[in-house]
């Protein structure tokens, strides 16, 4: 996937004068409403939340009155033969208790406010008495080119009680109550739980102690992604592509009973766009939208993404499917949930480049002031000096690392990206492997805004083929001593425990030490870390890299 957009350079005045504005785009006309395949539930009960108010929204729309654009140069979304919005009553019963916060169920009376959302999806307080996790929908029929699954993971020493309610594209709701077995883990196919074109998830633990990631699987590959911990009125994506290699997708999920209204805008190659088919998106009460960007942002190598919230808070999750088509492109899929605040530093525990392996970190900057940002690497042998980029205000600029030469291949890495100036940014890094490695996918993951001292990763697995690694960064000033422990079946096994040099990265090979595992992996530290896991799909297809759910 090559991006057309600025590529990074070393820090000099920044030079305006040959600024092409001819790609400040005007609207388009609209030829339709924007694709908005979902599920409407305007009967839900609240689920642990935020305030589910909605200041002068319109009642949702009627679910079989919106027709898709024309665009016939587009394939359907993921798993579909045609669209439609399809409407469903979404009455959730397991969550008629009042709920005040997303992260617990309370004593009934909703906060004026609702706390910030954390940059990382996080596990809830010890203290808490039940918890929550958000699910954006996901292809959920036996056609889907893209199926979905939630792994949901109990790495304590207790049984807990979990329900879980999923919301398809059509039909009612499916509500599924089950006991977690202490160290243990489930996995759910959407197919099998409430079949749908798409379907999304709320699930509630009795407890603190549980963890939720979503998968995608079809014939271009798997890939992995946390599911939310709360919910946002804004999200932001810095990568995606609508070109003739590559559809993006976006999953917009309302668990409360009021309908959220909702803009997107776009940074892209060609210049800002926000087509009016995509403001003012109405996202039923208790439902969800699947969006097809490329029905209005067409033609784009490359498009940074902000959901503008105005009314309600969603969660929203980033579906690439890319075909490689044309043969020059890459050949996967990627899931991302989209990242609630910009923030003035970024880390990532892992990455490489070597024959065949592309890395690149795409820096969207969405405010008004221009970033000064560098990017730091440590590389498990040698050292190289900082990246320094300028990222003008509402644009993104690409760090192809593997066009660096200060970055020798076959070498592990971590980095740090920092906001020398305070401006706020997004970081998001690609790795693409195709031949002649072994592994053929893409591996999209956004950073993490704060180290923590324990990272629990709830699906992925070492058997049937795959490989799993999990990689650990220590950025502190302090040695890290760290313990990756497994859980299955009702017990937890310590893997591995092992010293991080501060500044330094260590990585530990799931399979080699337990062939066939099928685990929950829990990476504990006495200072804060930054841990990822390492996927690499059965027969070579397929690649997932991504920091876990902070606990």
């Amino acid at each position: 996937m090559r991006l057309g957009r600025r590529r990074a350079r070393e820090r000099h005045p920044t030079d305006r004068s040959n600024l092409d504005l001819s790609g400040l785009w005007e609207d388009e006309p609209d030829e339709a409403e924007p694709t908005l395949d979902g599920a409407a539930g305007p009967g839900a009960q609240p689920p642990p939340g935020e305030p589910a108010t909605v200041d002068s929204a319109p009642a949702a729309p009627d679910a079989g009155t919106a027709p898709p654009p024309t665009a016939p140069s587009r394939r359907p979304p993921p798993g579909r033969g045609r669209r439609q919005l399809a409407g469903v009553v979404v009455v959730v019963a397991a969550l008629a208790a009042a709920l005040i916060a997303d992260r617990s169920i309370g004593s009934g009376q909703a906060p004026a406010a609702a706390a910030p959302a954390p940059a990382t999806p996080t596990m809830a307080a010890t203290e808490a008495t039940s918890s929550a996790w958000y699910c954006p929908a996901l292809g959920a029929s036996v056609t889907s080119s893209a199926a979905g699954s939630l792994t949901i993971a109990n790495p304590s020493a207790a049984a807990v009680a979990v329900v879980i309610t999923a919301v398809p594209s059509s039909g009612a709701p499916v509500v599924s109550d089950r006991v977690l077995g202490p160290y243990s883990r489930t996995s759910v196919r959407l197919q099998d739980l409430a079949p749908g074109d798409y379907t999304a998830a709320t699930v509630v633990f009795e407890g603190s102690g549980g963890a939720v990631e979503e998968e995608v699987q079809g014939r271009l590959g798997d890939s992995i992604a946390p599911c939310a911990s709360t919910s946002s009125d804004r999200w932001y994506f810095p990568t995606g592509a609508t070109d003739d290699n590559a559809s993006e997708y976006l999953s917009l999920y309302n668990p409360y009973p009021q309908p959220a209204i909702a803009d997107l805008s776009f940074e892209t190659d060609q210049g800002p766009f926000n087509p009016d088919a995509f403001q003012a998106i109405v996202v039923p009460g208790g439902g969800f939208n699947v969006i097809d960007i490329g029905a209005r942002v067409r033609s784009r190598t490359a498009v940074s993404t902000t959901v503008d919230v105005r009314s309600g808070r969603l969660v929203v999750a980033e579906l690439q499917e890319l075909s490689n088509l044309s043969r020059r492109g890459p050949r996967g899929l990627a899931l991302t949930l989209g990242t609630p605040a910009p923030r003035t530093t970024w880390y990532f525990a892992d990455g490489r480049v070597n024959s065949g392996v592309t890395e690149r970190f795409d820096v969207f900057n969405p405010g008004n002031t221009e970033a000064d940002v560098s990017a730091a690497p440590t590389l498990d042998q040698g050292s190289a000096d900082p990246f320094d980029l300028t990222v003008p205000p509402q644009a993104t600029v690409s760090l192809e690392v593997d066009q660096q030469a200060r970055i020798p291949p076959g070498i592990g890495e971590a980095w740090v990206l920092t906001s020398t100036n305070g401006v706020p940014v997004v970081a998001e890094r690609v790795i693409v492997s195709r031949p002649p490695t072994s592994t053929t996918g893409v591996a999209d993951a956004t950073g993490v805004a704060a180290p923590a001292r324990r990272w629990v990763f709830a699906a992925g697995a070492a058997a049937l083929g795959n490989e799993e690694r999990v990689v650990v960064f220590d950025p502190g000033g302090q040695p890290a001593h760290v313990s990756v422990t497994a859980s299955s079946g009702g017990q937890a096994t310590t893997l591995r425990s092992l010293t991080v040099a501060p500044d330094g990265r260590a990585q530990v090979d799931i399979g080699q030490i337990d062939p066939g595992a099928v685990v929950v992996l829990d990476v504990t530290a006495d200072v804060p870390v930054v841990a990822e896991r390492e996927q690499f799909g059965a027969g070579g297809t397929g690649l997932s890299n991504g920091t876990g759910i902070a606990g």
